[in-house]
């Protein structure tokens, strides 16, 4: 074959770009790595509770060398018939996906111990590590096996084109991440049986990577920057193949570089915060003040703050205070726990209804913020901006430049659980501040995830919003942030709403309930029934 494909191409499209081709795209991939890591490594490392000014240029170089090295698994024979154009794929399945692929290759050629000798002799066998481990889990899926036998409808030959030119010069791209100009190493082509060669190899190899792991699991510093780099790779990967390719090479990389610079910059300005502020305050043309209770939500914030006032308070006002206050230069993210009030939230607060257009440049994320944006906006599909009908991965690269999110939980938390959107989006999300609204309505899962983000990512301001919690829960709470500065401050909603009557109470006998319920709604009532138990 004359080129090595990374990607397929729908012959439609008319030529394909030059970024399909494999050493392409992982020149692609490494320029965009670099980007990111240039605009938010420091906040990376940061957000992970990793003094970054130290261990920056140890972070940037084994990024660079992930992304170099990230795809070359693909260079087999499977793989390329797998997406080639033009003819009926031969492949339904690989017999081994190309990340572990790639972990063969990196194992197994030589190529080990010419990567190892240009690392840190201190951390060396570390970095090795953190390198592979970075690469196979480029492509995450929750509850993935890891290859310990080959998958049904597959074939066992694989040949692996080691010898292609295409390879060769995907080689010379990770020479230049290790200031070599040329690859040492000349390797040739081979035909090799997937299960008794390929398989048996990453079992002894993963093995090793194993105990390493457990070795290293608990030290914060390794496992924050395998985080970062891992994470970092994977939205490069994405924005490496989700970018414009009009013009080719260096020119087109520059642009990239930019575009990605600039986009991860973007953050609200003091003076848009106070604007969204002030606008709540006016009522009837008449500018009030924040309450003492809201201002206190800053004045009195710690890293981790809990607010517990009940509905009405102006509790997500306070929010947008402590956001003005307590964090100024970082992107913000308000967190809802359903796609309802993530959009309430959003039209609410950051909605112009006489303008009709979003204010701050802030946006809607969730599973269906395509939709409600329509709805807001009083238009019909058709006359939609495509930017709302795009791909997952073109609205997560969107969100590196949006410097007001109104969103669902799931779209900041899914990076505890590797969710493809969340982990594209880590790029905006590592220099954000994090506000999560009326968490006693998560479920024990979403809570529990809830607090191993603020376990893992010490470094990211979060204020935490509630009507009430549970005293067991508020522990839990406490417990997660006891390793921060300052704990866990808690503030209280102001004393004269707290205590105001909210429900009148009367007891019936249960019989009479259904009588009351028909009544009301025969009346043209509506009726709110909350029980308690299953059972009831």
């Amino acid at each position: 074959m004359d080129r090595l494909r990374a990607k397929s191409w729908d012959t439609h499209n008319g030529v394909p770009s030059e970024s399909i081709y494999l050493p392409n795209h992982l020149a692609d991939v490494v320029v965009c790595s670099q980007a990111i890591v240039d605009a938010t490594g420091a906040f990376q490392l940061n957000a992970f509770g990793i003094e970054s000014k130290r261990l920056l240029p140890r972070f940037r170089k084994l990024t660079s060398l992930a992304a170099a090295c990230h795809d070359l698994g693909k260079a087999n024979s499977q793989f390329q018939k797998l997406v080639s154009a033009g003819r009926p794929s031969i492949v339904r399945r690989q017999a081994v996906r190309h990340e572990w692929v790639s972990w063969y290759i990196l194992q197994s050629t030589g190529l080990d111990e010419w990567i190892k000798s240009h690392l840190d002799e201190e951390t060396r066998e570390i970095d090795w590590y953190i390198l592979l481990w970075s690469i196979s889990g480029h492509h995450p899926a929750f509850g993935r096996e890891i290859p310990s036998s080959s998958p049904n409808d597959s074939t066992d030959e694989m040949e692996l084109l080691l010898g292609h030119k295409d390879f060769e010069l995907a080689l010379e791209l990770v020479a230049k991440q290790l200031d070599e100009s040329v690859c040492p190493i000349r390797l040739a082509s081979v035909s090799m049986s997937a299960e008794s060669d390929i398989y048996e190899r990453i079992r002894i190899t993963l093995a090793d990577a194993t105990i390493q792991w457990h070795e290293l699991k608990h030290d914060q510093e390794s496992i924050g920057i395998l985080a970062a780099i891992k994470n970092t790779l994977v939205a490069a990967d994405v924005a490496g193949s989700a970018l414009p390719t009009s013009s080719v090479g260096t020119a087109s990389h520059l642009q990239w570089q930019r575009l990605i610079r600039d986009s991860l910059s973007a953050a609200p300005k003091t003076d848009e915060l106070t604007q969204l502020i002030e606008d709540r305050l006016t009522i009837d043309g008449v500018k009030h003040p924040l309450r003492a209770f809201q201002s206190a939500v800053a004045t009195n914030a710690s890293e981790v703050t809990l607010v517990k006032a009940g509905c009405g308070s102006g509790k997500t006002l306070a929010a947008y205070h402590w956001a003005r206050e307590r964090c100024p230069g970082k992107r913000l993210y308000i967190c809802y726990p359903t796609t309802g009030t993530a959009t309430e939230g959003f039209r609410d607060y950051l909605f112009d209804k006489t303008e009709h257009q979003p204010k701050s440049g802030a946006e809607l994320f969730h599973g269906r913020s395509e939709i409600d944006s329509r709805i807001i906006l009083e238009t019909s599909g058709e006359d939609s901006d495509n930017e709302f009908v795009a791909l997952d991965r073109i609205r997560s690269l969107k969100a590196w430049s949006v410097p007001i999110v109104s969103c669902t939980v799931d779209t900041v938390l899914g990076i505890m659980n590797n969710q493809r959107r969340a982990i594209y989006s880590w790029p905006a999300i590592c220099n954000a501040a994090f506000v999560f609204d009326e968490i006693h309505s998560y479920d024990a899962s979403m809570f529990g995830v809830l607090l191993a983000f603020l376990k893992k990512l010490q470094g990211v301001p979060v204020l935490l919003m509630t009507a009430s919690l549970p005293a067991e829960r508020l522990k839990k709470l406490k417990n997660s942030v006891r390793h921060r500065h300052g704990g866990l401050a808690e503030i209280s909603g102001p004393p004269d709403l707290e205590a105001l009557k909210r429900y009148r109470h009367w007891k019936e006998p249960d019989q009479s309930i259904t009588d009351i319920v028909s009544h009301e709604l025969k009346s043209n009532g509506k009726v709110l029934w909350v029980s308690n138990t299953v059972a009831r």
